[in-house]
């Protein structure tokens, strides 16, 4: 798990903010079990790999279109 800490006094919010968006992001992609793929690559390859990108097609929630997208290809 994971927490943010302001970068600046007075910066408590923006922390907060930061801290949701990486949850969701965390949540939406399924991150738990696409990184227990990576530390087995890891592990027997010696090498894995993230890749996030904006998919501007996607639908996002309340019905706005953008997601961020976090994939784990096999490094070659």
């Amino acid at each position: 798990d994971f927490e943010f800490s302001p970068r600046d006094d007075g910066d408590s919010a923006k922390a907060k903010q930061r801290e949701a968006i990486t949850r969701y992001i965390c949540d939406t992609a399924d991150l738990e079990i696409k990184n227990s793929g990576n530390e087995r690559r890891l592990g027997i390859k010696g090498s894995a790999v993230w890749k996030v990108c904006w998919n501007a097609e996607a639908e996002a929630s309340g019905g706005k279109k953008g997601e961020v997208e976090v994939q784990n290809p096999r490094p070659e």
